[in-house]
């Protein structure tokens, strides 16, 4: 079978972030994509037509939630290497061949992504993803879009479980590990995560609570152990929201903090950071540093040539963890 990759989605509401998803998938490589579209807005079928030559099958119809959606779209993709996307995630440029070479040795690879807010500024890395795979049971350390796999296993396993709402993604990777499957971590940068504060993952809701506790349960994850979890997700939550709001209006932007400078090593390292940026940058991007006093100081990096939802390393003349906030931002 000819290598390629596939891509699943699934609609509902959908949002303008929805033109830069497609955008990004063939930027990355994407070789076929499979949508399930339940908005019941034909003019959403014609936003894919910059993507029209990868769709292999468009289901226009209801279906029994994004699960179900999901799984009728994964079951029409014949790529041997298959991932999702929602409609306001990114994938970045390029990233293909990366996910191609590593799954000629592994069945699941996955790898580092960062939040955007709703303006497409980058407000971090996403915090839970970890190679420490031990702790797979009891805590979702993989990026969903940043997580690319065989389509034979994606089927050995049953595909993903449609009772589930939330917890969807890491059942199928528990699963997926269950049965034996090879996972690599990559440190790449593969995709970006919009914090919608309308999105299902950012909302505050008791079904999502109760979700995450009964999988943990049936996991085998103490009382303790889910407590953290449902505490800890509920704070996501809110720093969702109210980061969709930060003030400002620069391509990039990164936190450091003790956590997510922790978190961030293999993408924000010394002096140097990674990150992407929604659309073509050339020339000055002009770096704000807020330092302990509080106070702003900026400096100019070039960047040459950089093309949308490609990766652009920063070389700075200050270590990334020392900062309590940097902002990137272009002219």
């Amino acid at each position: 079978m000819t290598a390629g990759v596939g891509i699943a989605m699934a609609l509902k509401n959908v949002s303008g972030a929805l033109d830069h998803a497609i955008q990004s998938m063939r930027a990355f490589g994407v070789t076929e994509i499979a949508v399930s579209d339940a908005s019941g807005d034909p003019s959403v079928r014609e936003r894919f037509a910059p993507v029209a030559d990868l769709i292999t099958a468009y289901f226009a119809e209801p279906d029994g939630g994004q699960s179900h959606g999901l799984d009728k779209a994964f079951r029409a993709l014949r790529s041997p290497v298959v991932g999702w996307l929602n409609h306001d995630d990114f994938l970045v440029r390029d990233g293909a061949d990366a996910v191609l070479r590593a799954l000629e040795t592994h069945d699941v690879v996955y790898g580092e992504a960062e939040f955007l807010n709703m303006r497409g500024e980058v407000v971090g890395y996403h915090p839970n993803v970890s190679d420490d795979l031990a702790r797979l049971g009891r805590e979702n350390l993989i990026a969903q879009p940043s997580c690319f796999f065989r389509n034979a296993l994606y089927r050995d396993v049953g595909g993903l479980d449609y009772d589930l709402h939330y917890t969807m993604d890491w059942d199928l990777w528990i699963r997926m590990a269950q049965a034996g499957a090879a996972i690599a971590y990559t440190p790449a940068l593969l995709s970006g995560v919009t914090l919608d504060p309308d999105a299902k993952t950012a909302k505050l809701s008791l079904s999502r609570a109760r979700e995450i506790q009964g999988f943990l349960s049936r996991s085998g994850a103490s009382l303790g152990e889910r407590t953290n979890l449902i505490v800890e997700s509920m704070k996501t939550a809110l720093l969702w929201k109210l980061r969709g709001d930060t003030p400002g209006h620069p391509y990039f932007t990164v936190w450091a903090h003790k956590h997510g400078s922790r978190r961030a090593s293999a993408v924000a390292e010394g002096n140097r950071v990674s990150v992407f940026s929604l659309e073509p940058v050339d020339g000055e991007v002009l770096v704000w540093r807020r330092g302990a006093d509080q106070a702003d100081r900026a400096i100019r990096v070039q960047v040459a040539n950089a093309a949308a939802f490609q990766p652009v390393t920063l070389e700075l003349p200050f270590a990334i963890t020392d900062l309590g906030r940097v902002r990137f931002e272009v002219g």
